[in-house]
């Protein structure tokens, strides 16, 4: 075992089979949290198993050699734990919250949930189902489908982006449980394992407990998947055309820009905030006090690490304003590319924006996945200093990033009325 930090007041002990565990106290909080990721998503699937990873974080949660997966279930909530997992591009984590006496017995449970299963044919058909219900209702969501399967695969086409954490009905289909616990084998191991311990706990006993169950794990590493996306934008313009009765259209405009590994991520982060945090931002006056224009709407900052998508977002509004909402738009990003932000707006903005983040921090929750971040992908900066980073940013630095990020070569996709044509 070796004990080192990652940052202050964050202990980081790598067992000898290369497992890492994390360890902080965090926010104030009577719980403990528990955290265990791989670094693996979306972007290491192949076009014949987009999907798996999800597939099989689902798979998680059914049965293991001592324990029926409805009993995991009932053990986890009995004891007060609310429990769920996640995959997202990169990453796929287990979590739970859960009080500190209990925390022991929860890591047993999930040491058997990952390292021992035993699912019946049965369990794997009904979780397909599942999983496949939930890509379903994904598209009966209009925003989210216009993101997932239109905005993202044409910003970030021929890249391991372009494809929802989802997958592919036909991949869903297809996987058998030989193919899922093939995967598991190669990409669940200790070299590719966190796992982030927060909150109240008794350090010694739950390094004790890792190690007995974790820590028994016969050592594997996995080959590092680098995410190699250009930067470049070319403009494009996707209508997606749906079967509805409604006029209303849905709409997503923005870039390619860096994400956190580059030294313009407080930048883009502020510049993100002066376009749409509150309602005094530009994007909300322009659209909504203004026009009357849509109801949700705002801007994203996506981030993927080496790569991001800074885009705005208008769901929900009038066919017939559609060329009129795409001007406006534009007239605001290239309104930040002439004239520096004013002193009070740039205030404004920081406030909020250092505001929401400091709502983040409240959460335990927040605190792990942000350890766990900075640890699987060598993120440089300490997420407890993000205010400070933002207040340094000056006018001057706005005006540059405005002009270097938001350029005329957007990308534009829409989900419109069938038949509707703007142009």
């Amino acid at each position: 075992m070796h004990v080192e930090y990652l940052v202050p007041g964050i202990k980081k002990i790598i067992l000898d089979n290369g497992l890492r565990i994390l360890l902080a106290r965090g926010p104030h909080t009577k719980k403990a949290f528990l955290m265990v990721g791989f670094k693996v998503g979306s972007i290491d699937e192949t076009e014949e198993n987009f999907g798996i990873f999800h597939f099989l974080e689902h798979i998680l949660f059914k049965s293991t050699k001592t324990r029926k997966g409805r009993k995991i279930l009932e053990e986890l909530e009995e004891a007060g734990t609310k429990v769920n997992a996640e995959t997202n591009v990169n990453c796929t984590v287990l979590y739970a919250k859960v009080l500190p006496h209990l925390l022991k017995k929860i890591i047993g449970i999930f040491f058997e949930m990952i390292a021992n299963p035993s699912y019946n044919s049965r369990e794997f058909q009904l979780e397909r189902k599942v999983v496949l219900e939930e890509f379903e209702s994904s598209r009966d969501d209009p925003l989210e489908y216009l993101v997932d399967f239109a905005f993202f695969p044409t910003l970030f086409k021929n890249t391991p982006l372009a494809h929802s954490v989802l997958g592919a009905p036909e991949n869903l289909l297809r996987f058998s449980k030989e193919d899922l616990e093939r995967i598991k084998l190669e990409y669940y191991v200790p070299g590719n394992m966190i796992i982030v311990v927060m909150g109240r706990f008794d350090e010694e006993e739950v390094v004790r407990e890792i190690e007995a169950t974790f820590g028994g794990l016969a050592p594997a590493l996995v080959k590092p998947q680098k995410l190699v996306v250009g930067l470049d934008n070319s403009q494009n313009i996707k209508l997606v055309p749906r079967k509805t009765t409604s006029s209303q259209v849905y709409l997503c405009l923005g870039y390619k820009v860096p994400g956190s590994l580059n030294r313009d991520f407080y930048r883009l982060s502020l510049l993100d905030g002066i376009l749409s945090e509150g309602m005094s931002s530009r994007l909300f006056v322009a659209l909504r006090e203004k026009r009357g224009i849509g109801y949700g709407l705002g801007t994203v900052f996506g981030d993927f690490n080496q790569v991001g998508a800074l885009f705005a977002y208008l769901a929900g509004f009038n066919k017939k304003r559609f060329n009129e909402a795409v001007r406006t738009i534009l007239e605001e990003f290239r309104q930040l590319r002439d004239k520096r932000v004013n002193e009070r707006e740039l205030r404004r903005a920081k406030n909020q924006v250092i505001s929401s983040h400091d709502e983040a921090m409240e959460r335990i929750e927040f605190w792990a996945g942000q350890i766990l971040r900075k640890e699987f992908f060598e993120v440089s900066y300490d997420f407890r200093r993000f205010p400070k980073n933002i207040e340094r940013i000056k006018t001057r630095e706005i005006l540059e990033t405005a002009n270097q990020y938001l350029i005329d070569d957007y990308i534009l996709t829409a989900l419109v009325p069938e038949g509707f044509s703007p142009f």
